[in-house]
């Protein structure tokens, strides 16, 4: 059987072979109700998941989830979060700059840019969460799977779960003998090479996996910025002394380097010529700086010292799983350890920031669930988690220098349970509750000098010799219980309906000033009912789905004057919003040789009620510049921004991924399939500003591959070629508080290249 673009999935005792390409390797959100994988070629095959803690068919997964295959990440060419978009149409993943990622669901996420923020959409690496915003890239490798979940996880994920979860499972040692490798080179230099090797030792009782990655090429910018140089391994050991006993421990590292994240630097009094691949430290920029009377990127204006953009971050963890089956259930254990490590210089227009942080989590999990075979089913259990961040920041401003330099200490416990009962052999209800107790404190210094100036009136900056230094503390706790309610119906052999209501939770916390400092809790109540469907011998799938979301008390940053003079980025629970719409997800495998995909979302997100203070130093003339928001002046730099009824960022009204392949045979047993991708995305913004110079139009962006198989697929050569449009996309943006200037980051190029790959064992 040929297995183009093909992987094996073993989750328990059970084993899946997907033989269809890439357009049948995302089962997108929401995905059929199917009892068994398909087992003729030309049927759409299924995919073991784990999103709802047990091994089971994405298809009779009665949530909302996109389970997305290794091979299919490998062939869309993803080794960052930011590339998953392209094959999950609800999920949004945007540049903060200074190596952090934001990922937004449906478009509930966070807009956070330093270490203080943490994602509403939970990050998990082989059930472990991953609290860091950068420690999330430099794990795309030898990969099972990564499910996105979208909505509220309160009940069995939990913390930071508001808009959802996204899960990256690697491949966990077997018991054959196996290897693989692959390299790919293409245009911006880009090189790429990935590899693994499996073995069994002592009969059926241990095996070993040890795998790698490496992942380079030049800068999109044509100031050498927007490059990429990562380095990633992995090993993991799995030893099974008994028929119900396993225990898995698993190590990885990865180290990023290179000059950094890019970005292009425009005005917003003027229209913008430039090339939008013009980089901050080309001539352009460094013109347009100067007609502002701004030095070159990198010398910061206040002391005149000049820095050197880069980024050398470093990330490990240890983690283990023990799985044992007993009569009353299957408990799992879960310990881990992460570490990241972020060492960077960020040269933006009037603002030099150099970082030097590191966190570290210690978190486990421990479950039990029962079996199937009864009408009643649970799992019940308890989470705990403990982080410490120390961070180091010199802020370099057009008009002052910040130092702060601070420690934060979250700890967070929770207890959870589901039980899921089958009224009929067809009709289950499930209900799911999680108490969640969660404590951070904050305590460090800022430096900065500093006299705050008359009341109303902005704060007076006085020379470096004039140091002011303050206190910034806090501590703070918080309680709270999120739960789950659901009902399925199994309708047919193929065919489900489901209907659930989950709520979510993400804690408050801290931001950097010297009192009244905290934030509250944000909250998200989801109402979802769908219809998961195969005809026609599994080889027709059409599956609806409707949500609709409240999202409450939405955690918001923004550029604030304290009253003793602080000039600091707040956050402050200011925004309610209703997010309401359709997923349909169709597939169509004719023959054993064709696939056809469209998967499709329909959003309305609209902001209820968006009214927050905003610091502006240029007075209205300059806010008017800065958002299509209206706006009331409080003080003479302080107005009252009201953004209701606004679109949420990062939730385009209409996302579109359209897929076809078609599979060649040879009588050799040789392939060559052929594959057509293209995403659409309506207009939407991609900054909380609402500025038509930070909103993305309406754009498309294609994809092709074509790949050789030898027979048995033990050699491949592919050529592949993504963004074919050439399209400058935008995915972020941030506005400059003191000048009319405002940076783009976007998403790559046109990129094209040639993989080769083999396969030994298996």
């Amino acid at each position: 059987m040929s297995r183009i673009g093909c992987f094996l999935v073993c989750a328990g005792s059970a084993c899946v072979v997907c033989s269809q390409p890439l357009a049948a390797q995302t089962a997108a959100a929401p995905a059929a109700s199917q009892p068994g994988a398909a087992t003729d070629a030309s049927q759409i095959a299924d995919i073991i998941v784990t999103a709802q803690r047990r091994d089971q068919s994405v298809q009779k997964a009665a949530v909302s989830l996109t389970a997305i295959t290794g091979e299919a990440i490998r062939t869309a060419n993803v080794v960052r979060a930011d590339d998953l978009a392209v094959l999950a149409p609800s999920l949004a993943v945007a540049s903060g700059g200074a190596a952090r990622t934001q990922t937004y669901l449906r478009g509930v996420g966070s807009a956070g840019e330093n270490s203080y923020a943490e994602n509403a959409v939970a990050f998990n690496y082989d059930g472990v969460f991953v609290s860091s915003p950068g420690g999330v890239n430099g794990l795309f490798y030898d990969l099972a799977r990564v499910e996105v979940l979208n909505g509220p996880q309160g009940t069995l994920y939990g913390r930071n779960a508001t808009g959802g979860a996204i899960n990256v499972i690697p491949h966990a040692p077997d018991y054959t003998v196996s290897a693989g490798a692959s390299v790919s080179y293409g245009n911006y230099n880009a090189l790429q090479t990935d590899g693994f090797v499996n073995v069994p030792l002592v009969d059926q009782k241990l095996a070993v996996r040890a795998a790698f990655q490496t992942s380079q090429h030049d800068g999109y910018f044509n100031d050498g910025y927007g490059d990429n140089d990562v380095k990633s391994g992995r090993l993991q050991v799995l030893w099974q002394p008994g028929p119900d006993l396993k225990i898995k421990l698993g190590v990885d590292y990865s180290q990023r380097t290179g000059a950094g994240p890019g970005a292009h630097l425009a005005s917003l009094v003027a229209p913008d010529a430039a090339s939008p691949w013009d980089g901050l430290h080309s001539p352009g920029a460094v013109a347009l700086l100067g007609a502002f009377g701004l030095p070159p990127l990198g010398q910061s204006p206040f002391t005149g010292v000049t820095y050197h953009d880069g980024q050398n971050d470093t990330f490990y963890g240890v983690n283990g799983t023990l799985t044992w089956r007993t009569d009353i259930g299957t408990l799992t254990v879960i310990p881990a350890y992460r570490h990241a490590g972020m060492d960077f210089t960020d040269g933006l227009p009037t603002f030099v920031q150099v970082v030097d942080e590191s966190e570290n989590q210690v978190s486990l999990e421990a479950r039990l669930a029962s079996d199937e075979s009864h009408a009643l089913r649970y799992i019940v259990g308890v989470f705990g988690y403990r982080e410490e961040l120390k961070a180091y920041s010199d802020l370099n401003e057009v008009i002052s220098e910040t130092i702060p330099l601070y420690n934060l200490h979250n700890k967070s416990g929770a207890a959870f349970g589901q039980l899921a009962y089958a009224v009929a052999p067809a009709f289950r209800l499930t209900a799911g509750v999680r108490y969640t107790a969660e404590t951070k404190t904050q305590n460090g210094t800022a430096t900065f000098p500093l006299n705050p100036g008359p009341p109303g009136s902005p704060p007076i900056l006085t020379p470096p010799a004039d140091i002011v230094v303050v206190q910034q503390d806090g501590d703070a706790t918080f309680h709270n219980v999120t739960y789950r309610l659901g009902a399925e119906w199994d309708v047919g052999p193929t065919n489900l309906l489901y209907a659930n209501y989950a709520t979510g939770f993400k804690a408050g916390g801290f931001f950097a000033a010297s009192n009244n400092n905290a934030f509250q809790p944000e909250m998200l109540d989801a109402w979802t009912i769908g219809s998961k469907n195969r005809f026609f011998g599994n080889t027709l799938q059409i599956n609806l789905e409707a949500f609709y979301w409240k999202y409450k008390g939405q955690q918001f940053s923004h550029l604030e004057v304290r009253p003793d003079g602080e000039i600091t980025y707040a956050t402050e629970n200011v925004g309610q919003s209703t997010i309401k719409g359709v997923d349909l997800d169709l597939q169509y495998a004719p023959t054993k040789n064709d696939h056809v995909a469209l998967i499709a979302q329909y959003n309305d997100a609209k902001y209820t009620q968006f009214v927050f203070s905003e610091a502006d130093f240029g007075g209205a003339a300059d806010l008017a510049l800065r958002t299509s928001c209206a706006f009331t002046a409080t003080s003479p730099i302080t107005f009252a921004v009201n953004c209701t009824g606004k679109r949420l960022p990062f939730a385009p009204e209409l996302s579109l991924t359209a897929t076809a392949s078609h599979t060649f045979r040879f009588a050799s047993g040789a392939t060559i399939t052929a594959e057509a991708r293209s995403n659409y995305e309506s207009r939407h913004y991609v900054t909380f500003d609402f500025l038509s110079n930070l909103e993305q139009k309406a754009i498309t962006r294609s994809a092709f591959n074509l790949t050789y198989a030898s027979p048995g697929d033990r050699f491949k050569i592919a050529g592949f070629v993504d963004n074919i449009e050439n399209h400058a996309v935008k995915q972020g943006g941030t506005i400059n508080p003191f000048v009319p200037l405002y940076d783009i980051y976007l998403k790559p190029p046109r990129t094209a290249g040639v993989r080769v790959s083999v396969l030994f064992g298996q």
